[in-house]
Formats: C-alpha cells, sequence, structure tokens
C-alpha cells in the first residue's frame, strides 16, 4: 500500500486518488503539452490513496480500500491538487469510484491488492 505523502486528507465521503500518468509520446510521436494535459484530467484509472471518515460506509462488499487501483468516472471531483510531494492529486466522491481493478486486461498482472472474487486464496 503506498503511504499518503501528499499532505492532503479528505472528509466526509471524499476520497483522495492518485491517477496513473499519461504518456509523453503516441508510438514515435511527441505530444503537444496541451494534450498531455487534457488526457491526465480525463484519466479513468488511479491509486486509492486515503479516504474520508465517511467514504465507503453505505456500500455493500467489496469495498474499495486504501492501495487498491480503481477506475473513477472521468472528470469527476478537483483534478491537478498539488500535494505536499510534488504529485498531481485528484479528490472526488466515494460515488465516482466506479470499480476495483483486480486484474489488468491487458498485461494479465494483477495490480491491485485484492484477488478476483471467487478467486482467493
Amino acid at each position: 500500500m503506498r503511504e499518503n505523502t501528499s499532505g492532503l486528507i479528505p472528509v466526509e465521503d471524499k476520497v483522495l486518488l492518485l491517477p496513473d500518468k499519461v504518456s509523453n509520446t503516441i508510438g514515435p510521436l511527441w505530444k503537444p503539452e496541451v494534450v498531455k494535459a487534457q488526457e491526465q484530467m480525463s484519466q479513468v484509472r488511479a491509486t486509492l490513496i486515503a479516504c474520508g471518515s465517511n467514504a465507503f460506509e453505505d456500500w455493500d462488499d467489496p469495498k474499495p480500500k486504501e492501495g487498491d487501483r480503481v477506475y473513477v468516472c472521468k472528470y469527476a471531483g478537483i483534478d491537478n491538487i498539488n500535494g505536499a510531494d510534488g504529485e498531481k492529486y485528484k479528490i472526488c466522491t466515494d460515488r465516482d469510484i466506479t470499480a476495483i481493478i483486480v486484474k489488468d486486461p491487458e498485461s494479465e498482472e494483477f495490480l491491485g491488492t485484492r484477488q478476483p472474487l471467487g478467486k482467493e486464496k
């Protein structure tokens, strides 16, 4: 699990996310900064860093937990929040998380800290 070094603590039903970084290139070509910035703001994959005190309390299992890789609604919450550690974070409500990523469909590697349902060890 990644430690919260952001200097930010979400409140109530809010969650703090570290969005995945987007690539600087498209094949052999470099992306213009404006394109990279637009793609970063619309990033839907992230790591859940911290949860407010009421986050996920009315959810049924499985509930996301800190350190999980998740999908989040596009353009949800507040983007590009500067953390004390120099990273750019996103804060949104717990309802903006749409799925826990347990297996990357492209690489077949497990990304999160959880196993797919029915595959517990």
